[in-house]
């Protein structure tokens, strides 16, 4: 979970990357209509890329769980 973020260009659609050593990655994105896999080197490289950033954001599994605990709450009493 990423806190006090609207719209965030990682929140788009789900995706998956498929990393081998020495291969470029694969790319897997999922859209409302249909799921597509690409295999460009540079959708790869820019997908991992994003991917971290997401990462360097997101609350950590604990936190999140906090967090939406704690707006649950607030949702739920109020």
């Amino acid at each position: 979970m990423i806190p006090g973020v609207g719209a965030h260009p990682g929140l788009l659609g789900a995706f998956a990357i498929a990393e081998v050593a020495g291969l470029p990655a694969i790319v897997y994105l999922e859209t409302a209509h249909e799921g597509q896999t690409l295999e460009d080197p540079d959708v790869g490289a820019r997908m991992s890329v994003r991917f971290d950033a997401l990462r360097t954001e997101a609350l950590t599994g604990r936190a999140s769980l906090s967090l939406i605990e704690k707006v649950t709450e607030e949702r739920w009493t109020n």
